[in-house]
């Protein structure tokens, strides 16, 4: 094998290439072949890539695991003050017609942060309560960051809970897609309403959303339309300066 004789940390490093550069899931046997390596070898480093969660298993193959595209998104996406800086006028406007709670939420690994916020005086507390560290699937600005990212479908669960879970969040996201924003009540928050549209790059990925929340459903109705093109306009913006850069 050609990369055999090569330090162990490179073996990793083509082996982590390989299995970013596939799609879908690939066997020892094939990715053995395409790193040059042994299949012992590959096979013991896959072990290693799966300890640390960079590696999935199923079914006998091998597919990036979510923790390997956490690290993507680290590396690509724009930094928060960097992002701020170039959103912050839609979050502005937003907030002017609204006087509501608006944010610029990112998802980082598997919960959404808030990087952004911007309310008023009799707003702050539910803005507090909503800038708190939450997974995204439990709220409506995570599932529309997960609805624009490569990161979904999530891994399939062994129990029959983790199913129902899986399929009732598959078909929210699919209905995100189709409108374009997510909308509904905040789990475990159910006073909370929230409208959330994505801020995409090139690829049509999410590097953001920007959410309009209030204790009042019919705001956040009347606004949804609003929300979604103030994302558009951004993501435009986005790209424009992307591109200059």
């Amino acid at each position: 094998m050609g990369n055999d004789a090569l330090p162990a940390a490179e073996k990793v490093l083509i082996l982590l290439e390989t299995l970013a550069s596939e799609s879908g899931a690939r066997g020892v046997a094939e990715l053995s072949r395409k790193c040059g390596l042994p299949k012992s070898t590959t096979h013991r480093l896959l072990q290693v890539l799966r300890k640390y969660w960079l590696a999935d298993h199923c079914d006998g193959k091998y597919q990036p695991a979510s923790r390997l595209l956490d690290l993507a998104e680290l590396a690509c996406v724009l930094q928060p003050a960097r992002l701020r800086v170039l959103v912050h006028p839609w979050l502005q406007e937003l907030y002017a017609l609204t006087r509501s709670v608006v944010q610029l939420n990112v998802l980082r690994g598997d919960f959404v942060v808030t990087a952004d916020s911007l309310c008023g005086h009799e707003s702050v507390a539910l803005a507090l309560r909503l800038v708190e560290r939450s997974h995204a699937a439990n709220t409506v600005s995570g599932r529309t960051l997960l609805a624009y990212s490569a990161r979904f479908p999530p891994p399939s669960m062994s129990n029959r809970r983790g199913r129902q879970r899986t399929s009732k969040l598959s078909l929210e996201i699919e209905g995100i897609r189709r409108r374009g924003f997510g909308v509904g009540r905040e789990t475990g928050n159910e006073s909370i309403h929230t409208v959330a549209a994505p801020v995409l790059d090139e690829n049509l990925q999410a590097v953001a959303v920007i959410s309009v929340s209030s204790p009042h459903g019919e705001v956040v109705s009347h606004v949804a339309t609003t929300v979604r093109v103030a994302a558009h306009a951004a993501s435009a913006h986005l790209a424009s300066t992307v591109s200059d850069c």
